[in-house]
């Protein structure tokens, strides 16, 4: 018989260990797959999320874009309240039924947008309202961003598969055109012909004239042969002309960015015809300050502003005191003087009766120019009877042929119980039906550095307060000459006293918003004013902190024989405050235009309601 042992294992024996090292092995694979699933799937939900995102972005900007296309087919869209879809009546984005995004419906998803206007900040109104649509959606002239208007746009992206849609919501401000995006504007750049014959060849720029900020001309803008002239501060700053301007004999390279019609850089901006919306707001009370010198405002002024007949002298007169922000203006009319207090926003509009028969020229004598104003001495000056003239100037000047000196834009702020003042810290606009002559610097900064008087730093105004200039006809700088002119016509000066007459202003610095709607902002007299040794005297500088807008280009000065230069060079600049703020009801082009001025995306904190 065999005997058959089996054999013991060892210790040492590793069978059957690696079906366990193959088990793990496969388990440890098995949960790296599914942690790699998990995180494609994670990372491709997160792609699609953030795909969705762009893509309700993008919808948001295509509903804005329609809003756009919109507008530019009817201006007047605006006021039906409208919504998607061809809504109207639209009061909030909430409930509405959303318009797809054409040609949206791709890529697992599907684009669409609501929009509706937002009310105006600091009203009642909680929508836009059909009955008074201006009013409940169209900022007021003393809020921020005056007369703008603001759309909200929600554009969401839903993908297939019935989640919940992703939203992006924006907010676009819309603009008017306006004229004070411009330091200065012409619609025509030829003198005008009132008194200069047929609109034929335009005024060019002069050496040393500086346009420091946007430039606009419905024409074409052109300079002297080699002269040195500034357009723009920064590339920023358009100059827009039909033309670019490095055409006429202006330099090729300017600091502001050349536009033309050429380039889609430029447009026409219609002038309006009149400013007599002016006196419509500013017609609350009687025409005169009658025969009472003692007169208040109450009993001759409405809330919105004051209405005199013929020849008046306003002088700014600052606050009351340094504790009370009221302004006050020194007003003589009809031979009554009175003072009169005002607040912000403010229109006073001067008008003519039936004894006025204008005839301006820059040529004529002081009856013509002065006569029936404070600014003719001699009583028996009457041509100017019943004009609808104003002259503008600031308390105290005590300016003289001589003036403060070159250089210098030193003026002399307004005291009141010994303490400095502003002549006005309160916004007003001073309309007239024929001219507005400027008797007196109107510049709120005392500082003696030229450099700070400019563009409105580190002097007053501050703030929201603003000066505006408007005539119907001439917005002129008061500069008499001694002596009587031979005759009406150019270069006809007083041959024996051929000097700048007393109160000529030099150097003189105005903060305003300039605006002559038919006519020109002119220098009375521009071309007289030399020594009769023909020895250089200019007035020296014409510093304009605000906006200049003229129908014809009128002539601030003129370089006649060598030595014999007569006037100012120009010295324009923008002041910032415009581009947000106005002065009271200040014209603005005919066409209702409107842009988009900004956007901003809201994020649920930056007030974008309804």
């Amino acid at each position: 018989m065999r005997l058959r042992f089996r054999r013991r294992p060892s210790a040492g024996d590793e069978r059957g260990f690696s079906l366990v090292v193959a088990i793990l092995v496969l388990a440890a694979s098995t949960l790296l797959l599914f942690g790699a699933i998990d995180a494609v799937l994670f990372n491709v939900q997160a792609t699609r999320n953030n795909l969705d995102q762009k893509r309700a972005l993008l919808a948001a900007e295509g509903g804005l874009a329609a809003y756009e296309q919109q507008l530019n087919q009817n201006q007047d869209y605006w006021d039906t309240c409208p919504g998607a879809n061809g809504a109207t009546g639209v009061t909030t984005t909430v409930g509405q039924t959303p318009a797809s995004v054409p040609g949206s419906t791709d890529a697992g998803s599907t684009e669409y947008y609501t929009y509706a206007e937002l009310p105006a900040t600091g009203t009642t109104y909680t929508g836009c309202s059909t009955a008074n649509p201006s009013a409940s959606v169209v900022q007021a002239s003393t809020a921020p961003a005056p007369n703008t208007f603001r759309v909200k746009v929600t554009g969401y992206s839903k993908p297939t598969g019935g989640s919940s849609p992703i939203s992006r919501t924006i907010v676009a401000q819309f603009k008017p055109a306006s004229f004070l995006n411009y330091v200065y504007f012409t619609n025509h750049e030829c003198e005008d012909p009132w008194y200069g014959g047929a609109c034929t060849a335009g005024i060019p720029f002069g050496s040393g004239d500086a346009v420091n900020g946007p430039l606009h001309s419905n024409d074409n803008v052109s300079c002297n042969s080699g002269a040195t002239v500034t357009f723009g501060r920064t590339s920023a700053d358009p100059i827009e002309t039909p033309n670019t301007i490095s055409n006429n004999n202006c330099p090729a390279t300017t600091t502001g960015t050349q536009e033309n019609s050429a380039n889609g850089g430029w447009t026409n901006v219609p002038m309006p015809s009149n400013d007599a919306q002016l006196q419509e707001v500013a017609d609350g009370g009687i025409s005169t300050l009658g025969s009472s010198p003692g007169v208040s405002q109450a009993a001759n002024c409405g809330s919105a502003g004051c209405v005199f007949d013929g020849p008046t002298t306003i002088v700014l007169d600052g606050p009351i005191s340094s504790t009370n922000n009221t302004n006050q203006m020194t007003v003589t009319n009809g031979g009554v003087t009175a003072k009169l207090n005002y607040t912000a926003p403010f229109v006073v509009y001067v008008t003519s009766t039936s004894a006025c028969s204008y005839s301006y020229t820059p040529y004529g004598t002081e009856n013509q120019l002065y006569g029936g104003t404070t600014l003719d001495s001699n009583s028996a000056d009457t041509d100017n009877k019943g004009c609808g003239d104003v002259v503008v100037e600031q308390a105290p000047y005590t300016g003289n042929a001589s003036g403060p000196g070159s250089g210098s834009c030193a003026v002399s702020t307004v005291t009141v119980n010994s303490v400095a003042m502003c002549p006005y810290t309160q916004s007003l606009t001073i309309g007239a039906y024929n001219d507005i002559i400027i008797a007196s610097p109107l510049v709120t900064t005392s500082t003696t550095s030229s450099s700070s008087c400019y563009g409105e730093s580190g002097g007053c105004p501050t703030g929201t307060a603003l000066l505006g200039l408007v005539a119907d006809n001439m917005v002129r700088i008061f500069h008499p000459v001694p002596g009587t002119r031979p005759s009406e016509k150019e270069d006809s000066c007083p041959s024996s006293n051929n000097t700048n007459g007393t109160g000529s202003l030099v150097n003189p610095v105005i903060d305003a918003a300039i605006m002559s709607v038919e006519d020109s902002f002119i220098i009375d007299n521009y071309d007289c004013g030399n020594t009769n040794t023909n020895i250089q005297t200019p007035l020296g500088n014409l510093t304009i902190n605000g906006a200049v807008v003229q129908n014809y280009r009128g002539r601030i000065g003129e370089n006649g024989n060598v030595g014999n230069f007569t006037g100012y060079i120009k010295n324009y600049w923008y002041d910032e405050r415009l581009q947000t703020l106005e002065p009271p009801d200040f014209l603005n082009p005919t066409s209702d235009s409107w842009s988009v001025d900004r956007i901003t995306e809201c994020n649920g904190s930056s007030g974008c309601s309804s």
